[in-house]
């Protein structure tokens, strides 16, 4: 299967932006999955939580989650607005760094975290349903089941990362956050580099005109 989806990934380079969407779609995944686990360490280190403590602080960001999801679809209207993706990625990265340096305060956390979750449903809803309409009809099914397996694999490398920064580096919770934000700055560059002829018309037109 992993030529399968080998396959697959080299037929949508063949369609335009859709490789960078897909990649895209797995980072949503990888930093999410990082944000939960790191959560928990995060309650104990910093705010004197218990373990269950702070299982329940990423609850603020689920919600967040679907909140951004029904904004996202209010934002694209009739169209996928992919500009939107690449614009929110940046804004991800600064509530990232915004969870570091409040992550003393409970109360600016659980509104930093739901505002991590609305930039990322934001973030998500572009970059899935680009993938759902612009694959070949042909192909729609396994180009989508790469693109959930590269998904998942960002979720298994948000293990090994956050062991990485904890156990390795010996990072603190509140640090490994910050370095999350810097990286995810770096990849959303490479998102924007990629998918430019659609990000900077989406930037004149609807936020430097506003």
């Amino acid at each position: 299967f992993f030529y399968e989806i080998y396959q697959n990934l080299r037929l949508s380079l063949t369609v335009p932006h859709l490789i960078p969407t897909i990649f895209g779609s797995a980072y949503f995944l990888f930093i999410g999955a990082f944000t939960q686990l790191n959560i928990i360490p995060l309650a104990m280190q910093s705010l004197g939580l218990s373990e269950v403590g702070g299982g329940y602080l990423f609850l603020a960001t689920a919600v967040g989650i679907a909140m951004g999801a029904l904004l996202a679809g209010k934002l694209s209207k009739d169209r996928v607005e992919l500009g939107l993706s690449c614009l929110t990625g940046f804004f991800i990265a600064l509530v990232f760094f915004v969870l570091y340096l409040f992550s003393w305060s409970l109360t600016m956390t659980i509104i930093t975290l739901a505002f991590l979750g609305i930039f990322g449903g934001i973030y998500l809803v572009p970059f899935d349903s680009f993938i759902q309409i612009n694959s070949p009809d042909e192909k729609r099914g396994q180009i989508i089941a790469a693109a959930n397996f590269l998904s998942f694999v960002g979720v298994l490398m948000a293990s090994f990362f956050l062991y990485f920064l904890s156990e390795k580096l010996q990072l603190t919770a509140a640090s490994g956050f910050a370095f999350i934000s810097i990286l995810t700055f770096f990849v959303n560059v490479l998102i924007v580099g990629r998918l430019s002829a659609l990000f900077f018309p989406f930037f004149v037109q609807k936020i430097l005109k506003r």
